[in-house]
């Protein structure tokens, strides 16, 4: 069992992973993407720059969600080779950033203190879709380079919380918040 989204490879732990964190987006019940963390979003007339308002969403120790917290993910999923970072490495930059560790000219960055903005290098239809899955929730890292256990920092976005940790593969969770579906 890994709790980590960025890490977990195996089905049992992306059910318990979908429960701790939340991304941007998120299937419903009916398989359609709806905003989660995201309040809402615009996309550029061509299809490659994708703007999204955050909701006033903190971690479940009380930390606010911001959008310093989305870039650092997706620069952290990059950096560590998760699978999904292969899957969208149509973000402008990406691969520069995998490379060389430069944020510089990584296509995810905050833009205002609600708001996140993903560059990509060309578009993409599914773009929405893999945003919308358990790899790229988002996590309680100001640092991408911060390759601990997300985990053991105590603090999740999703509804549920760890209250304790895994041991001898169980684990205790228990909800903190309302959840948004």
């Amino acid at each position: 069992l890994n709790v980590d989204p960025q890490r977990m490879e195996d089905a049992f732990s992306m059910a318990i992973a979908t429960q701790l964190y939340r991304g941007l987006l998120r299937y419903n019940t009916t398989g359609d993407v709806r905003a989660d963390l995201a309040e809402s979003w615009t996309e550029s007339s061509d299809h490659r720059v994708f703007k999204f308002k955050l909701k006033k969403m903190t971690f479940s120790d009380g930390t606010p969600i911001t959008p310093k917290h989305v870039q650092m993910t997706f620069a952290r999923l990059f950096r560590l080779g998760a699978s999904m970072a292969g899957d969208i490495d149509y973000i402008d930059g990406a691969k520069h950033f995998r490379d060389s560790q430069d944020l510089s000219r990584f296509g995810v960055r905050p833009i205002s203190e609600t708001e996140v903005e993903f560059r990509l290098a060309e578009p993409s239809a599914i773009f929405l879709k893999q945003l919308a899955v358990a790899d790229c929730a988002i996590l309680p890292i100001l640092d991408f380079k911060n390759d601990a256990d997300v985990s053991a920092k105590g603090a999740f976005s999703g509804p549920f919380k760890m209250v304790d940790g895994l041991k001898d593969q169980k684990l205790t969770i228990e909800k903190w918040r309302t959840d948004t579906l």
